[in-house]
């Protein structure tokens, strides 16, 4: 499927996309990631994950979140401070998430910060990814710079409906590919050049 190139014109491409999901297939799909990421070797046996809190139409994570939580994970989330994401744990999510940036939830300000390098899994959402790893973000680089700073033997992959995959995902420089993408239909799918990802190996397998 041919998409155009300027990464604002996609953005504007995939959100309408995502718009059109009706809300049963949305919660569908969302629940099918569930199934995947807990079968999927290297985050069934993780007990640090960092995940992003769903807002508006995103592929929703609140039922992941609270199915981690559940099965005795430490499960960290992003807050929004200043042009950078930091990360705090959150145990009760209905106490510890409130409005945040662009009202977007976020862990309250009395959370548990953890270090960058402290999950052995992040997921991490976006509006549109490609074979490489490439992602695409809303455009302020929030993603693109924490993900430098996690440990280098972590598993980073994204997650997103069946239509937020695609062709190829225009990046430069300043972009941080991601190892793994996962969609409903693909399941979990290791970056086309792992190698170029910037990670070392981790002895968890695969």
């Amino acid at each position: 499927m041919p998409f155009p190139s300027d990464k604002d014109e996609l953005r504007k491409r995939f959100r309408r996309l995502r718009r059109q999901i009706l809300p049963a297939d949305a919660k569908t799909q969302a629940e099918k990631i569930i199934e995947i990421l807990f079968n999927w070797q290297p985050f069934s046996a993780a007990d640090r994950i960092a995940c992003y809190v769903s807002f508006g139409d995103e592929l929703d994570t609140r039922a992941l979140i609270d199915k981690m939580i559940g099965a005795s994970k430490t499960v960290c989330v992003p807050k929004v401070a200043g042009t950078e994401i930091v990360l705090k744990q959150i145990r009760v999510p209905e106490q510890d998430l409130v409005p945040g940036f662009f009202n977007i939830p976020e862990p309250a300000q009395n959370c548990q910060t953890v270090d960058p390098a402290f999950p052995q899994i992040h997921i991490v959402p976006a509006l549109a990814f490609d074979r490489h790893g490439n992602r695409l973000g809303y455009g302020r680089g929030f993603y693109d710079r924490f993900l430098k700073q996690i440990d280098p033997n972590a598993r980073a992959v994204v997650i997103g409906y069946d239509c937020q995959f695609c062709d190829s995902v225009p990046a430069d420089e300043n972009d941080c590919p991601l190892q793994f993408f996962a969609t409903p239909s693909r399941g979990i799918v290791p970056a086309a050049n792992p190698a170029l990802r910037g990670f070392r190996s981790s002895p968890m397998k695969d």
